[in-house]
């Protein structure tokens, strides 16, 4: 008999976001446990192809309708006490009248959700953040009466003003998944030792699939990709000052296209023009996922750069975007970010030092003259992730603490 396990998304699998999540639940599915998703949303435009192989899994419920104000009412009469002490719970998770009132807005629906989910026999459930998305997992599982857990991504958060919802959650959970080392130990020095032992770090990961590893050939123009948004700690700036420094030196047959939207676009147009990078840097704008995999698979792409920086007491946990890149054996130089070391190193990828155009610029220049490495990198890279990064072998991973 198959285990039974619910993960509370934001919104996968409707949206663009989340797409190791929607990967990471594929291989669940593939490794024969009966998956629930209850999305935070309710409901949401389908994006990625492979969401489709989730739909029927999918528990799509809006925040209101009379079926859910009559769960919410039963609650109240039948199990007063109990209710309150849920509304106690949300009230000390709540770290601001905006998290408070996020945390009233999803009860009703987790009331009616754990409704329908009674007697179906289900093992554990599972959060993909720290935010209301815990909440609804917290309550569906206290009505369920099942043990539940939660996904931290980055430690950039871990301040006073969230040390008491931090530590309530631990208290709650069977057990809390870092996506990596660097947030296990943020984490742990936070909360303190005496939960150490529920902190575990499992990986998010890809699917590694089948493609032509032939070797890598520089062509007339080199095509130079970056995935993510245009923010200040993705460090866009400083890959364009690297890019000067190549055009400086007569290196001009290049393209990189920068994939993502955010609020550094105007500003860091004005920065393309200003170096004269106008026919060298491209921001493309968002990308649809499938198509960025295609662009891989077809070896339109030389090289992966990712120059995340420590900004504003925000940095990268281990971006799902250089795995992508990896798992279709694209080298990688990537910045000494948050996790990122946990990813690329010197057998995997370039490590470069963080915030430093000319490391940037000498990464890529090497590579450029010394193009039979791009082929040994990419081909190392891919192995790093079918050995620590494959999706399928992080369910196990995560199915050995779920039903322990």
């Amino acid at each position: 008999m198959s285990k039974k396990i619910i993960y509370v998304t934001s919104q996968s699998p409707f949206g663009n976001g989340e797409i190791w999540a929607l990967r990471e639940m594929i291989s669940h599915v593939e490794s024969e446990i009966d998956l629930i998703i209850v999305p935070r949303t309710g409901y949401g435009k389908i994006i990625h192809k492979t969401a489709y192989k989730l739909l029927k899994r999918t528990i799509g419920t809006p925040f209101i309708n009379i079926q859910i104000i009559f769960a919410l009412l039963k609650k109240i009469t039948i199990e007063l006490i109990d209710f309150i002490g849920i509304i106690k719970w949300i009230i000390n998770h709540s770290n601001s009248f905006l998290d408070l009132a996020k945390g009233l807005i999803v009860l009703p629906k987790s009331l009616f959700i754990s409704n329908r989910l009674k007697g179906k026999d289900i093992d554990h459930i599972h959060a993909f953040s720290t935010t209301s998305v815990a909440v609804v997992a917290y309550i569906i599982a206290h009505e369920l009466k099942i043990p539940w857990s939660i996904t931290f991504h980055a430690s950039w958060h871990l301040n006073s003003k969230h040390l008491k919802s931090t530590k309530l959650q631990l208290k709650s959970v069977s057990f809390v998944r870092t996506i990596s080392n660097e947030v296990r130990l943020s984490l742990i020095k936070f909360v303190g030792q005496s939960y150490e032992y529920k902190i575990k770090t499992i990986h998010i990961g890809v699917k590694c699939e089948k493609i032509n590893q032939g070797d890598s050939e520089l062509k007339n123009t080199i095509n130079i990709v970056s995935v993510g948004g245009l923010l200040p700690h993705k460090g866009v700036d400083i890959s364009i000052v690297a890019a000067k420094k190549l055009i400086d030196v007569g290196v001009k047959n290049f393209k990189w296209n920068f994939y993502g939207q955010g609020i550094l676009l105007e500003e860091l147009s004005e920065q393309v023009k200003e170096f004269g990078l106008t026919e060298n840097i491209i921001f493309a704008g968002n990308i649809d996922n499938s198509s960025l995999m295609d662009l891989y698979k077809s070896r339109k792409i030389d090289l992966y750069v990712q120059n995340s920086i420590n900004r504003f007491n925000i940095h990268e946990g281990i971006p799902v975007s250089i795995m992508e890149a990896m798992s279709h054996s694209i080298p990688v130089i990537a910045s000494d970010c948050g996790g990122i070391n946990e990813l690329v190193n010197l057998e995997s990828g370039i490590l470069i030092k963080m915030g430093d155009p000319d490391e940037t610029f000498n990464a890529i220049y090497n590579l450029i003259k010394n193009p039979e490495k791009l082929t040994t990198i990419g081909k190392k890279g891919r192995n790093k992730i079918m050995e620590d990064f494959d999706t399928h072998k992080i369910s196990t991973q995560l199915s050995r603490e779920f039903f322990k």
